[in-house]
């Protein structure tokens, strides 16, 4: 039987961010989708349904705090684990990711191991 390829979608503003989190993932056998912004992040959202979602918090049209919060009130994607990766690191900003919807936040800048163990804990 075959492996299932899990499909990762990457809502994240900043193009090396995103070029190093797709690589890495690739590399680690997945799909990746990327996203440029959190408008960009809800339409690959519906065109291509991912498995896990790594997402930003500071992005232009959409912030990441109401794409989670869109998503995660949405019963098609709701049980999709979004792991937000932000530059806001604070006990603040963690609790404000949690309370919209986030599994996990990660702090930038974020060591690429962490972010690919925290994933995995997610696909089974």
């Amino acid at each position: 039987m075959e492996e299932k390829k899990y499909n990762i979608l990457v809502i994240e503003d900043n193009s090396d961010v995103r070029g190093l989190l797709a690589t890495k993932i690739k590399l680690e056998g997945w799909n990746c989708t990327e996203a440029y912004d959190g408008q960009d992040g809800i339409e690959k959202l519906k065109e291509n349904r991912p498995d896990l979602i790594l997402l930003d918090i500071m992005m232009p049209r959409i912030d990441g705090y109401d794409v989670c919060f869109m998503i995660k009130n949405n019963k098609n994607y709701a049980d999709i684990p979004i792991i937000i990766l932000s530059a806001k690191n604070n006990p603040h900003e963690q609790i404000k990711g949690k309370m919209s919807g986030a599994n996990e936040y990660i702090g930038k800048p974020f060591d690429i191991e962490e972010v690919i163990n925290t994933i995995k804990k997610y696909l089974p």
